[in-house]
């Protein structure tokens, strides 16, 4: 039996939709593999721009996380490297407006990431580190010691690598020390030297507990 009109117009119909599904689906991998490709630039570069310096390389680090998170609204990471980028970039400029708006834009960006997953080990380190290596003058201290009592009440940080675990502790304690919690500071620098005895980062811890003494 031959098929009738509207049963050839119903089959051409899910060949059309069959093939759009392919599509869709084609599109959903690709941009995840640009997402990727574009998170994995965006760290060398930040890398780069963070040990040499360079002001070419967080310009390139900024536009790829600010592409990459505009694919993926939800992709926390890349916007917490975003805000991470704009802060590193306020310290190629000298015009005060300038690095001040910078400072708060990248602030407002990291809050944000840390709002969308606030468990997050590397999005509160990110946060944390970033935090600390700002000036008094832009009052993120208590957002890097508000990050690092979460991290270290974070019972995965026992699991994570040595290294990371010392290294933790020691800007923690930088962190706790500035805010003048000395006990607090002398535990992490404590903790610093025992996790990882004869480390450069246990080096530093002792001599922070010297000065401490």
């Amino acid at each position: 039996m031959n098929p009738s009109f509207s049963q050839v117009k119903t089959l051409l119909s899910l060949f059309w939709l069959s093939l759009l599904f392919v599509k869709f689906v084609h599109c959903e991998q690709q941009e995840q593999n640009d997402i990727r490709s574009l998170m994995e630039k965006g760290k060398s570069y930040y890398e780069q721009a963070t040990v040499a310096g360079d002001e070419v390389a967080a310009e390139k680090a900024y536009e790829c996380f600010d592409k990459a998170f505009s694919l993926d609204s939800t992709n926390a990471v890349a916007l917490v490297y975003r805000g991470a980028v704009t802060i590193q970039r306020a310290q190629f400029t000298w015009w005060l407006p300038t690095k001040f708006s910078r400072v708060k834009q990248g602030g407002h960006d990291m809050d944000w990431a840390v709002s969308m997953a606030p468990h997050d080990m590397n999005i509160r380190l990110m946060r944390a580190m970033t935090s600390l290596t700002l000036s008094g003058i832009f009052s993120k201290l208590r957002t890097a010691i508000e990050d690092f009592d979460v991290l270290l009440a974070n019972p995965e940080l026992p699991k994570q690598a040595f290294e990371l675990q010392s290294a933790m502790y020691y800007y923690a304690g930088l962190a706790y020390r500035r805010d003048d919690q000395v006990g607090k500071a002398k535990s992490c620098f404590q903790k610093a030297v025992f996790i990882l005895p004869g480390s450069e980062i246990a080096e530093k811890a002792k001599e922070e507990l010297k000065e401490l003494k």
